[in-house]
């Protein structure tokens, strides 16, 4: 459905083409009226405003290249009543804040700006992470349009390494046989989470990680099998890479303070043995026969996690975050499962 028009001397054209965005100093616009007509020159002095491809564009008067004059200024979606941001196109980009009718500049000290622009104090958590940029100010100013009690304001991406100690192990069957062995021990875990938010609140986000972590274990095993009895000593030394995909919610307690969240989603580990093997006696009555048959172990597992974290918020707007997740990734049926409860604390940037 078209919606674009234009008003040259206080007449409304719905018809025709806008020929885009102002061009020469942002004081001229190009328009056709017709199929049959060129595009022709209007000045910032005939066109008091047009919108083109959803994008609106006034007439406003400010102080411009060292003079005051009319320029056309680009209305920023979702403008709040009480202060409405603008964009003057160029190379770089200028915005202005709108208030009571005065048009005040975001500069460097736009942070200040804006706290007198928006004197709303559910607000005050969200200036410190707006950035001068398009979608920042037009988030900043949906939120001042809806906001009805204080929540939690995040960035809108982030990383946050961590570290920790997961318990973990690894399950397969001993060669030739249908004895399973779980092998675990304690080990470090370090790695890095990519965030990503999904809905305007930031309550729902998409995570990527990277992690890594180690098991060195060592079991004897008793067991009969088809009427013999054996004695193994089954040991692994690996290390592995994990890269979990997980979505995340939060939930607020202390907003801006103090949130917890679940999470749940996908594993896939990439594993790499330093040595692994076993020592196996065979005893049948008074005969004992020895071997060290192969242990064959899977390189690539795929499985689920889940876990549950808290952030911890400080006055940077930076968050110390802690929590567990467990994960269970499995091979084909002979290569095994990999497992781990890991306890972390990390800091998101």
């Amino acid at each position: 459905m078209k919606t674009d028009y234009i008003i040259i001397n206080d007449s409304i054209f719905a018809q025709g083409k806008v020929e885009g965005i102002p061009v020469e100093d942002n004081r001229v616009v190009y328009f056709i009226r017709s199929k049959r007509e060129g595009p022709k020159r209007y000045s910032v002095e005939e066109v008091s405003e047009f919108q083109v491809s959803e994008r609106k564009f006034f007439r406003k008067r400010l102080n411009w290249q060292g003079k005051s004059q009319f320029v056309f200024l680009e209305r920023l979606p979702r403008p709040f009543v009480k202060a409405i941001f603008w964009k003057l196109n160029g190379e770089p980009n200028q915005f202005f804040v709108e208030v009571d009718q005065e048009l005040l500049p975001l500069e460097e000290d736009y942070k200040e700006t804006l706290r007198s622009a928006f004197s709303d104090k559910s607000l005050e958590n969200l200036i410190p992470i707006t950035r001068l940029k398009e979608g920042s100010l037009i988030y900043f100013s949906r939120t001042a349009s809806t906001i009805q009690k204080e929540r939690t304001f995040s960035k809108f991406a982030s990383i946050t390494p961590h570290a920790g100690i997961g318990l973990n192990s690894i399950e397969f069957l001993i060669p030739e046989s249908l004895e399973e062995v779980k092998l675990q021990a304690a080990a470090p875990v370090i790695g890095l989470n990519g965030e990503l938010f999904l809905n305007f609140n930031r309550s729902l986000s998409f995570n990527l990680g990277l992690k890594w972590s180690q098991l060195d274990a060592q079991q004897f095993r008793q067991y009969s099998w088809k009427g013999s009895d054996f004695q193994t000593d089954v040991f692994v030394d690996m290390s592995w890479v994990q890269v979990p995909v997980a979505a995340r919610y939060y939930f607020d307690l202390n907003p801006n303070r103090f949130r917890i969240f679940a999470e749940a989603g996908l594993v896939y580990v990439q594993a790499f043995y330093s040595t692994s093997g076993l020592f196996m006696a065979e005893i049948e009555g008074n005969q004992v026969t020895t071997s060290s048959p192969p242990l064959e172990l899977g390189t690539t597992f795929t499985g689920t996690g889940f876990g549950l974290g808290a952030d911890k918020y400080l006055p940077n707007r930076r968050a110390v975050v802690f929590g567990f997740n467990y994960s269970k990734a499995t091979g084909d049926s002979k290569d095994g499962a990999l497992a781990g409860l890991n306890f972390y604390l990390g800091y998101k940037f």
